[in-house]
């Protein structure tokens, strides 16, 4: 059986590498927008889930009873400025199958969390059906226990002028967490946070 990219590469035109300063601040979040963008958007995986499209077995579609997820957590919605990188030479991304595969090391989101500045470097997707969106892998400190070990993404559309709303609400799970039919990205050690972000899609807490 063929191996499959574990999600959908949705990610958005950044730049961020390592050095220099982001741009203008971005101008304040509309919470409410986000937070009802989120409720569509957890609806619409639910029902990914339960379509033949769904990573999970026909028996465990048959089961499915909707995805687990943190509480929505306004304060892990931040802006967040793109630091474009310096180089954009394609990179080698190791997957939990240990297949590598190429990406484009666009930059880094620069935003602050939990009282401190931080940084995730984000990529866009290599060859002809690169949208330019971003695609952010990351840990943090709940990778392992309250979420998956391999670690969590997020998916950025294009935005003007580098600013984006890091809604990390949004995080979601590779669907290697649910088939072993899936080769899914790691995210490197860069992108390892101490922050316990408490948002987004979580294992299922035990009984």
């Amino acid at each position: 059986m063929p191996r499959f990219w574990l999600f959908s590469f949705a990610f958005a035109m950044l730049a961020a590498a390592g050095c220099g300063t982001p741009g203008p601040s971005a101008p304040p979040l509309d919470r409410a927008a986000l937070q009802a963008a989120w409720t569509s958007w957890t609806a619409e995986r639910d029902s990914l889930f339960r379509s033949p499209q769904s990573p999970l077995s026909p028996p465990e579609r048959a089961a499915f009873a909707g995805l687990p997820y943190f509480a929505y957590d306004s304060t892990l919605a931040v802006p967040a400025a793109l630091v474009p990188a310096v180089s954009t030479d394609t990179v080698s991304f190791p997957t939990s199958t240990g297949e590598l595969r190429p990406m484009v090391r666009a930059g880094q989101l620069v935003f602050t969390a939990g009282g401190v500045e931080r940084r995730l470097v984000a990529y866009t997707q290599v060859g002809p059906d690169a949208t330019g969106e971003l695609f952010v892998p990351f840990r943090d400190a709940t990778s392992g226990g309250e979420t998956y070990g391999g670690g969590r993404y997020l998916d950025l559309p294009v935005a003007p002028l580098g600013r984006y709303a890091l809604d990390f609400n949004r995080a979601y799970h590779p669907y290697c967490v649910y088939s072993d039919a899936y080769s899914c990205p790691l995210p490197p050690a860069e992108n390892t946070m101490a922050l316990a972000v408490r948002a987004g899609e979580r294992l299922r807490p035990e009984p």
